[in-house]
């Protein structure tokens, strides 16, 4: 049973919310990268393969591994995403990065170590090309750093 956006209980899920998904799509390819990190999934990490993240298998093996623990994929198989509307605005993009959680003094650094290293492996046209780089530049500066300059 799934609870539906009115309190409700139904047999199906309820439809995605066009934020959430929009969000999904946005941060895959860095959710992707964090993934492949050592000691996230050993499985992954052994063998290359990990069919409920769909890396290194055919969407029809994505697909039947989801369908096994009662999940659907985010996308079809051409790669377009379940309920993504493009013509929504970035909440989390340019003033806005600047008050996401991850920008937070909490975690900051972290997050300017993990921007970073993703730059290091992807370049930064990757970064720039996912919609990164308001993050990235939210992060860039720590208020420890400015006192130090």
């Amino acid at each position: 049973m799934y609870r539906q956006p009115d309190g409700s209980l139904f047999p199906t899920p309820p439809p995605a919310d066009p934020y959430t998904v929009a969000n999904r799509k946005r941060w895959s390819g860095l959710v992707k990268h964090c993934r492949r990190q050592p000691g996230v999934d050993q499985q992954l990490e052994r063998t290359g393969v990990a069919a409920h993240y769909n890396v290194g298998v055919t969407y029809e093996q994505h697909a039947t591994a989801l369908k096994a623990i009662g999940l659907t994929p985010e996308s079809d198989s051409s790669g377009s995403w379940h309920g993504y509307d493009g013509s929504l605005h970035d909440q989390l993009s340019g003033a806005a990065a600047a008050s996401h959680p991850l920008a937070d003094e909490q975690w900051r650094d972290i997050t300017h170590s993990i921007f970073q290293r993703a730059v290091q492996i992807h370049g930064t046209d990757t970064i720039n090309k996912n919609g990164w780089q308001d993050l990235l530049e939210a992060v860039q500066v720590h208020p420890r750093r400015q006192a130090a300059a």
